[in-house]
């Protein structure tokens, strides 16, 4: 939220966001890391989990460690590629219009909001932030209103709406198979 404001203030510089995109990635990486001990003990104190943990029966050391990459680390890989996809389709156009159509803060603001709701949500949001864009640039055309019209307030209702109701949306469009659960 607190982006939200600042943006609509004009205080978000492309430093600013490359920041938050640092930091984003640190807190998901640093919560992945902290998980793996808390895990852990679960899994010591339950007797029917213990025999899983690799120190009290040899054979299944191997899946303790594959379970926590996997339910920990990979939807870390999997929300920083769909960032990188998005933020990469959003600088192809950035690149492509020569900045006319979409500025670097949009480009990096597009790459936050991927990191926030993660996969499969990614793939939502690019289709409901450019959905939205090309309904209101038909309405701009409509008008005959020539004015650049910005992508960031549809990143912004993308997210929210992805936020609130991004579990309801993966069902209804069948993007069940593909989250990593």
């Amino acid at each position: 939220m607190l982006l939200l404001v600042l943006d609509f203030r004009g205080m978000l510089s492309t430093k600013t966001l490359k920041f938050v995109i640092i930091v984003l990635l640190a807190y998901l990486l640093l919560n992945a890391i902290l998980m793996v001990p808390l895990q852990w003990y679960a899994w010591k104190a339950s007797p029917a989990t213990r025999n899983l943990l690799g120190a009290y029966n040899p054979a299944n050391a191997g899946y303790f460690s594959f379970y926590v990459f996997k339910k920990f680390f990979v939807p870390v890989i999997l929300a920083f590629g769909s960032a990188f996809v998005f933020g990469g389709v959003l600088f192809a156009v950035e690149k492509y219009s020569k900045a006319r159509w979409i500025c670097r803060e949009e480009v990096l603001l597009g790459a936050i909001a991927a990191l926030l709701v993660g996969w499969p949500s990614a793939v939502l949001l690019i289709s409901f932030s450019f959905c939205l864009t090309a309904v209101a640039s038909l309405v701009m055309f409509i008008m005959r209103r020539k004015d650049r019209l910005p992508i960031a307030p549809f990143i912004y209702i993308s997210l929210l709406t992805l936020l609130i109701w991004g579990n309801q949306f993966i069902t209804i469009f069948g993007l069940n198979v593909i989250r990593n659960a």
